[in-house]
């Protein structure tokens, strides 16, 4: 559905975003085809959400915020999940110095 462009797909989906269940790599990648970052993003909050202490969640949302264009968003969520997640600070902190030299790849 979302491939295809159908308006429903966003109304089917609603209720996994919701609950954080909506990170299935095959929805990401089928969002990131038709661009649509600000549908990443939503799944990645909610999943942040629901499982706050995976680190791999918060990485993803500061990457799909980082796609839009909002880099300030991304590094403040990098900044929030080192406070939350001190293991994996050095990882976020590494990844925030990427971002405001523009040295960062995201796929």
């Amino acid at each position: 559905l979302i491939a295809n462009g159908d308006a429903r797909a966003d109304e089917i989906v609603a209720p996994l975003i919701v609950s954080g269940q909506a990170n299935d790599q095959r929805l990401i990648s089928a969002y990131a085809e038709k661009k649509r970052y600000d549908k990443i993003a939503e799944i990645w909050e909610s999943r942040m959400r629901a499982v706050p202490s995976d680190p791999q969640p918060r990485f993803a949302l500061a990457a799909s915020y980082y796609a839009i264009g909002n880099k300030k968003k991304a590094i403040e969520t990098l900044v929030q999940t080192a406070k939350d997640i001190p293991a994996i600070a050095a990882q976020a902190e590494q990844v925030i110095q990427q971002i405001k030299d523009g040295t960062i790849k995201v796929q």
